[in-house]
């Protein structure tokens, strides 16, 4: 079926759906539900079109009528390796209330018939309190031996943090024979409390782990990946307020993001280390301490600044260091500023005039 068929298809049997869903709600007449055309089709027409549309969509549909009750669970969602959640209601753009959303996210995964589940995501914004179910869904996602989880706990108020910790308590009783997260590639935690020891786990247990991402956690404190994960490629550590350390030696790591204060950074024996991103505070170490950086920012290739409002002139300096070390390799340099009104940018040409081999340069202010 082409591109055009498809689409025309949709088209009909969402208006149809639509057609079946007004009829219900102003009668439950059976002869009303039987003229309706959509429920002349056979089931697994219905059960075709159930399983393009999302997780919440084909849900709602089992209250049409008896015979929709239980058509959703023969769709592919309950063997999809690709699963994701998002406690924000894609029909009415406001946020789902928050036992409409468990309740949801439990169903579906307590009846999920596949073995194996690709990919997981959650984004949850209503956590008040310690959340038994958040450990369900973390125990499925090792039940399941996702490659790839993501689960975001970030709230609209910024202000705001959970205050939920990451269960060790389900690794540390996990083997050869109990779920794991053996073979996970990718891990994205948001507002989510992820201890040191934590942290180590998924660097010494996840062999193939390539991604690994930590967003406002309040325990996280010292990172070292050191001679762990051998395939790690990618790391971000952001608006982890109480960091003190990031020690990275690994052979295949070629990407760093790292936003909040000053911390102790440690690059070394990474031959294949090329991109950067710094924000907050930090970016005040890179630029006016260079020689803490000449480590490992000789061999950079891309740079990205993101510098908040106060900066640079919360040091009141407004010329580079004379010994800014030469960025060699640099070829791609980005600066995304919040600035004052009237303040000057000049400061920054001292990095051009360091990059040789700079062919792009981008800058962004807010």
């Amino acid at each position: 079926m082409d591109g055009t068929s498809s689409q025309q298809l949709k088209l009909n049997v969402n208006s149809a759906l639509q057609h079946t869903i007004n009829q219900n709600r102003t009668s439950r007449n059976q002869s009303c539900r039987n003229n309706c055309m959509i429920d002349q089709l056979p089931d697994d027409i219905l059960i075709a079109i159930l399983s393009r549309m999302g997780v919440e969509e084909a849900v709602r549909t089992s209250v049409l009528s008896s015979r929709w009750r239980y058509l959703w669970k023969h769709t592919a969602i309950y063997n999809s390796e690709k699963l994701e959640f998002d406690d924000m209601d894609t029909g009415t753009g406001t946020k789902m209330n928050e036992m409409k959303f468990k309740d949801l996210v439990n169903h579906v995964l307590k009846s999920h018939q596949g073995p194996l589940v690709e990919s997981l995501i959650i984004r949850y914004d209503n956590v008040r309190d310690r959340s038994i179910d958040i450990d369900k869904w973390i125990y499925f996602a090792m039940k399941k031996e996702v490659e790839s989880f993501e689960l975001n706990l970030s709230s609209c108020d910024v202000w705001f943090h959970c205050g939920y910790k990451f269960p060790e308590f389900l690794l540390s009783h996990s083997s050869c024979s109990t779920p794991s997260f053996k073979f996970l590639r990718s891990l994205v935690l948001v507002y989510v409390d992820i201890e040191d020891e934590v942290v180590r786990y998924f660097l010494d247990s996840c062999y193939h782990i390539e991604e690994f991402c930590i967003i406002g956690s309040n325990a996280t404190k010292n990172v070292e990946v050191v001679g762990r994960s051998p395939f790690l490629r990618v790391l971000e550590i952001s608006e982890c307020w109480n960091m003190q350390s990031i020690k990275i030696s690994a052979k295949y790591i070629f990407y760093l993001t790292y936003q909040g204060s000053e911390i102790s950074l440690q690059i070394e024996r990474t031959p294949m280390f090329f991109e950067l991103a710094l924000g907050g505070e930090f970016c005040e170490s890179f630029i006016y301490e260079p020689n803490k950086h000449s480590s490992y920012s000789f061999q950079l290739k891309n740079l990205a600044l993101i510098l908040q409002a106060e900066f640079p002139f919360g040091r009141e300096r407004t010329i580079a260091p004379a010994d800014l070390p030469r960025l060699h390799a640099l070829e791609q340099l980005e600066l995304n500023i919040e600035s004052q009104v009237g303040r000057s940018l000049l400061f920054f040409t001292s990095l051009i005039k360091a990059s040789p081999r700079l062919r792009e340069f981008r800058i962004q202010t807010t």
